[in-house]
């Protein structure tokens, strides 16, 4: 996870078990790992959660 406190912006990247587009990929594109991002909590400045 990478946090780039300027741009409020965290960069989260997940190794991918396989090379991207080889026979075995079944996401090419990764959209499948947003799954556990949308189940994050988010806290805002303030301490509260989102």
């Amino acid at each position: 996870m990478f946090r780039i406190p300027s741009l409020n912006v965290v960069k989260i990247s997940f190794p991918r078990p396989v090379s991207q587009g080889s026979l075995r990929d079944r996401d090419i594109h990764a959209g499948q790992h947003h799954v556990p991002l949308a189940r994050m909590p988010v806290v805002g400045r303030r301490g509260k959660t989102s």
